[in-house]
């Protein structure tokens, strides 16, 4: 989910989910982190999908990741961890160059 979208609380990101800017914001920002393979659900209130890929949930639902996701944060009262895979080997080694600044 986009930033922009996660702005006053729980509540308010729930009444945004079906708005038409946050799915195609969350579309956007899955594909930037490089797709649901690369994101993890880490707590989730009723347990059901701890540890399992973003893309595995939405297969196991036949939907697309995006709505997977937004169903988990109606679900959950926008109570959903999540770990994102995202560093590469280029991050890490420019990472590392950092380190004696």
């Amino acid at each position: 989910m986009p930033e922009w979208a996660q702005n006053g609380g729980n509540a308010a990101i729930i009444k945004r989910l079906g708005d038409g800017e946050v799915v195609h914001g969350s579309r956007k920002s899955q594909s930037a982190q490089g797709g649901a393979e690369l994101i993890q659900i880490a707590s989730y209130p009723t347990n059901p999908s701890s540890s399992q890929r973003l893309s595995a949930i939405a297969k196991e639902r036949g939907v697309d990741a995006t709505e997977a996701a937004i169903q988990f944060s109606r679900e959950s009262g926008g109570r959903v961890g999540v770990v994102s895979f995202t560093m590469n080997e280029v991050d890490s080694d420019a990472f590392m160059r950092q380190r004696g600044r």
